[in-house]
């Protein structure tokens, strides 16, 4: 897997979800979502969304060929990033989880050295902390699962390189779905894994072709 095929699956830009870029009058003010009383703001997504797009000009200028990205679904995916990784870091305190930052930088250096060097500093910093955040989710999501197997195992350092990288653990799919999760209905709606549409909403498919994508709705 390319160092870009890897950014791409970090950051979820390439999930088929269908989102709505907008507000609700009727959500926690501020908050795009809000997981177990802990909120997510709409600023984190904005920052993080802005440093993506950021990102992906920067390489679209150096290769054309390089995909403008829909901005509902990237937004959409950065939500879904966002909820999973405050479940995951929720459940470890309850169990009393750990990894180290040495663990986490090991995972998240080369999604963060291919950050171009054209990025502005503010959006490198939060792109640089949320590549850092989902490492720590996916280190602790295997973490979750050996303990689980083994109560006495409760350190990031005790996980093999296998068990790390492994994409599918569906151990996780409990906690997501007992979490109590409320997202703006901008976004669509918690399903207990991902979101679902928001129902009336002016949606845009993440299969929908670039050429049907405004420059509005576009990013990078």
């Amino acid at each position: 897997m390319t160092t870009r095929s890897r950014i791409l699956r970090t950051v979820g830009l390439g999930a088929a979800v269908l989102a709505l870029a907008g507000c609700s009058t009727d959500f926690h003010p501020g908050s795009a979502a809000v997981v177990n009383d802990t909120a997510i703001t709409q600023g984190q997504v904005d920052d993080i969304t802005d440093a993506a797009c950021a990102y992906t000009a920067a390489l679209r200028e150096t290769d054309t060929r390089y995909p403008q990205l829909g901005l509902a679904d990237l937004r959409s995916s950065i939500v879904i990033g966002l909820v999973q990784e405050e479940i995951t870091q929720q459940v470890a305190d309850e169990q009393g989880l750990s990894v180290s930052d040495a663990q986490v930088n090991q995972i998240a250096v080369q999604n963060v050295n291919s950050i171009p060097d054209s990025v502005p500093d503010d959006q490198r910093e939060a792109l640089t902390s949320f590549f850092d955040d989902q490492a720590r989710s996916t280190v602790l999501q295997a973490l979750i699962g050996k303990h689980a197997d083994d109560p006495t195992v409760t350190n990031g350092s005790d996980l093999t390189s296998d068990e790390i990288a492994a994409e599918t653990k569906p151990w996780m799919k409990e906690y997501f779905e007992a979490a109590d999760v409320d997202v703006d209905p901008s976004f669509g709606q918690w399903n207990g894994t991902t979101l679902d549409p928001g129902t009336g909403s002016l949606s845009q498919p993440g299969s929908t072709a670039k050429s049907e994508l405004t420059a509005a709705e576009q990013c990078g």
